[in-house]
């Protein structure tokens, strides 16, 4: 079993008085055996002792070639020995250092978890640690942490951490750096996962090499900035890893202990004063400082501290067993008094629990600060007993506060309902949605605004390939506006020169047209249940079944007018049915008013039946149909689609220049875009929705933009224009603030706010109305009156067909008087020829 001990080198300080030992492993390399002995001589002047130290370095063997101290060890007897190890190897080091009765001081990398009987460490419990971290989650108030760690935490740590955060409901994704081959392959690939993820809350528990790969690569792949927040536990950062950290708007803490190297106490809790670092060497002569007092002065304490004073060079005086009892005895009352020591070191305050581990440990949470570049701010401390203090309400220094009451100039213009312009009293006032939203900010924020309009009156789009912008996105990108206000819709042609804040609603575009003219079918609405091809088939359906109905009856042998005569009753006689007879009784029979004779052949009745059934159907229909058209108004859309109106020649695109869908369209490369593109040349140019609307009301125009602007228009004026179904082209709405904003984060979390707090929704409802005259809808659902105009059309139908019957009543009357006549003339003829045969016949008899 490879454990601990083998000796790489011995130096000695020859001296009469107290003999120590220091044993340190190769990781501890800034720990040299000159400075050692420096810090020795320095606190043996200070403190008027005489003081020798022993100093070790070791690597790792077989535990049994240390069961026996012998001088290959150390040539001298330790009255104290002084550790730096990590956790396990320091556990055997006090294992051997109790086997041999020694007092032993223990700094570790982290904090170990095992009780020490004959020892105490210099760090505190895990627990201690991860109250902190929780605590300040928690303030924070955040939701979701992402865990980076390596050796320096133990899986006990870590398991006790988690439910910690897990019983405040934070969620948590643990990232273990520890068993990585490669340290910046595996950091990197970390870095990559977090930055592709949702969380921007990360804790950081490593050593100091592993915290400076992580912020190196996590600058690399921008998420060291304003977005993300970061927690680094480590009393052990070098320079190179703390400035690296020091990047603008970066949101970095680190906990370190209040009384940890960096004279902390310089940095007053209510003047924002730098704080100075030390680096790791002196760190570690600070800590070798505190033991050599912590033994020294707590061996003045025993009984009879002689008793531990020159024991001599011999190695065999080294060596404590039964034989001398009370050298035992007084190294026993060494370790009481040094567990129950109280006092103020060069690095920190110690005190000690009865398991060894330092209690009562206060912390300094210190942050990057944009107002102090150089170095790092003091912003909080914490502690068992009092928990966490923060003195200036945030805990990351560089997190936007307010704007201190200065007016900001804010870009924005006219979109209903977002921006109402209004004139009152000769002077401008903006309100709608957005400007609700901007209220809102501006008393959480302490600002004013001044809105400014675009001289072009566009929001924003590229104008030629040198990056150069218009409108409103352009005066930002120049620096002319603090940030902008308005239905900018999230796009990345966008975000690739400004960013955009958390959308405060989704939205896509719509398309509106104008609402085609109904008066003209008005007086025709009898007739609109069934459309004009199923007019035409009944009519025809009409005839054929008279025709098909004289047939039948024409050529049955079992037609009544075969089958009466041949009764032989008398008086039987019946007539065939004519064509006109069949056709006035299938008309009859539609229009539910019977009609005489019905046919006597079962083939004929099978016909005149099942007409009968289609009539009853057809009629039930129409009737149910035609209260459903008389109560609901269904208003045609002669666009009702993007793809319809790429492939109508009838109606032109219209868009606003410069807006998004300007953009959109004239970019694509393919699809229903570019046709609609295609057809968009030589398109008039509109700026507003007012602008727009005149050109629709002309008939001419199908005018696109934000579905929720349509909706507000259609709200106020829903008998002129039509609202196509179709949605496209669904993104965010935002507010535009230039790149890298230091209140964008800020922002963002208040939006977020507003909309649980159902602020977004409030103002929606205020702007969004619901109206009785008007509804999302085509369709109205309350019965109307209908007036002469609606059923003028049936009046008119049968007056036409009352006039036709009035001539075919002249033509009948006409025909009449021309069979009258000739009957006349038939009888007048006929006269005349029997009055010239009577005469002759006259004649002949008188002669």
């Amino acid at each position: 079993m490879l454990l601990w001990v083998t000796v790489l080198k011995v130096s000695m300080a020859f001296a009469v008085g107290l003999n120590l030992c220091v044993v340190k492993l190769p990781g501890y390399g800034d720990i040299t055996d000159d400075a050692i002995h420096l810090a020795a001589m320095t606190f043996s002047d200070q403190a008027n002792v005489s003081l020798s130290v022993s100093i070790a370095t070791l690597n790792p063997v077989s535990f049994s070639s240390i069961a026996e101290p012998d001088c290959t060890i150390f040539n001298m007897t330790c009255t104290g020995l002084i550790t730096f190890a990590d956790c396990s190897h320091a556990i055997f080091i006090d294992f051997w250092a109790e086997e041999h009765v020694i007092p032993h001081v223990m700094f570790t990398n982290r904090a170990c978890d095992f009780v020490s009987s004959h020892g105490v460490k210099m760090i505190p419990h895990f627990t201690t640690q991860n109250k902190l971290i929780s605590d300040i989650v928690v303030q924070e108030e955040w939701s979701d942490v992402v865990i980076m760690y390596d050796s320096l935490l133990e899986n006990n740590q870590l398991a006790d951490l988690l439910n910690r955060l897990s019983d405040s409901f934070v969620g948590t994704t643990v990232i273990d750096l520890s068993e990585a081959r490669s340290i910046s392959s595996t950091v990197t690939e970390s870095i990559r996962g977090v930055s592709t993820v949702q969380y921007k809350n990360i804790v950081i528990v490593a050593t100091d090499t592993t915290v400076n790969e992580l912020i190196k690569q996590a600058y690399q792949h921008k998420i060291l900035g304003q977005k993300y927040f970061w927690i680094v536990v480590s009393d052990s950062l070098t320079f190179p890893t703390l400035t690296s950290m020091l990047r603008e708007r970066s949101n970095v803490v680190i906990i370190r202990t209040d009384d940890a190297p960096g004279p902390w106490d310089e940095c007053d809790k209510h003047v924002p004063l730098s704080c100075p670092l030390y680096n790791q060497s002196q760190v570690y002569l600070m800590e070798i400082h505190d033991a050599f007092h912590i033994i020294v002065h707590s061996t003045q304490q025993i009984s009879h501290p002689d008793l531990l004073l020159n024991l001599g060079p011999g190695c065999s005086d080294g060596i404590v067993s039964e034989k001398d009892p009370q050298l035992v005895s007084g190294k026993r009352e060494l370790v009481n008094i040094i567990r129950k020591t109280s006092f103020v070191g060069k690095t920190r305050h110690y005190k000690f629990d009865d398991a060894g581990y330092v209690t009562a440990r206060s912390y300094n949470i210190v942050s990057t600060s944009d107002k102090r570049p150089q170095w790092f701010h003091n912003v909080g401390t914490w502690s068992e007993e009092s928990r966490l203090e923060v003195f200036d309400e945030e805990i990351f220094e560089n997190t936007f506060r307010n704007f201190g009451n200065t007016t900001l100039l804010i870009g924005s213009q006219e979109a209903l309902p977002f921006v109402v312009k209004n004139i009152i009293d000769n002077r401008t006032v903006f309100t709608g949605f957005c400007i609700d939203i901007l209220d809102e900010l501006a008393l959480r924020f302490n600002f004013n605004y001044t809105i400014v309009e675009p001289l072009d009156r566009i929001w924003g789009a590229p104008i030629n390939d040198k990056g150069d912008w218009n409108g409103i996105v352009g005066m930002i990108v120049r620096k002319e506006l603090d940030f902008g206000v308005g239905p900018f819709t999230i796009t990345s042609i966008r975000e690739s020169v400004i960013d955009f804040t958390k959308p405060f609603m989704e939205d896509g575009a719509g398309i509106i047209t104008r609402r085609p003219d109904g008066e003209s079918q008005k007086m025709f609405k009898m007739f609109t249940p069934f459309a004009p091809i199923v007019w035409g088939c009944i009519v025809i359906a009409i005839i054929v079944v008279s025709v098909l109905l004289y047939l039948v009856n024409r050529y049955s042998p079992f037609a009544a007018h075969k089958v009466l005569p041949e009764s032989g009753h008398a008086g039987s006689h019946a007539e065939m049915m004519s064509l006109k007879t069949t056709l006035w009784l299938i008309y009859g029979s539609y229009m539910e008013q019977g009609g005489d004779p019905h046919p006597n052949s079962t083939s004929g009745r099978c016909i005149l039946g099942f007409w009968w059934l289609f009539t009853i159907l057809m009629a039930s229909t129409y009737t149910a149909n035609l209260a459903a058209f008389l109560t609901v108004t269904i208003a045609e859309k002669p666009i009702n689609s993007l793809a319809e109106l790429a492939a109508q020649d009838e109606m032109q695109p219209l868009v606003k220049f410069g807006s998004n869908l300007y953009s959109l369209f004239k970019d694509a490369d393919n699809g229903v875009y570019k046709d609609v593109w295609g057809k968009m040349r030589g398109y008039p140019v509109v700026k507003s929705n007012d602008e727009a609307l005149r050109h629709v009301r002309d008939g001419t125009m199908a005018y696109m933009t934000d579905r929720s602007q349509l909706e507000y228009i259609l709200l106020h004026d829903c008998e002129q224009y039509s609202l196509a179904d179709e949605i496209f082209n669904t993104a965010g709405l935002g507010f535009v603030v230039p790149e890298n904003s230091p209140f964008l984060e800020a922002f963002n979390y208040n939006i977020m706010k507003m909309q649980e707090a159902g602020l977004i929704d409030k103002w929606k409802q205020k702007w969004w109305p619901s109206s009785d005259k008007c509804s999302g809808s085509e369709r109205t659902s309350s019965a109307t009156i209908l007036g002469l105009d609606s059923l003028a059309g049936p009046f008119l139908i049968y007056a036409s067909v009352v006039g036709v019957a009035l001539l075919c009543l002249i033509f009948e009357l006409g025909l009449h008087v021309t069979k009258l006549n000739m009957l006349c003339q038939k009888i007048k003829q006929c006269q005349s020829s029997g009055t010239q045969d009577l005469s002759l016949h006259r004649s002949d008899s008188r002669t």
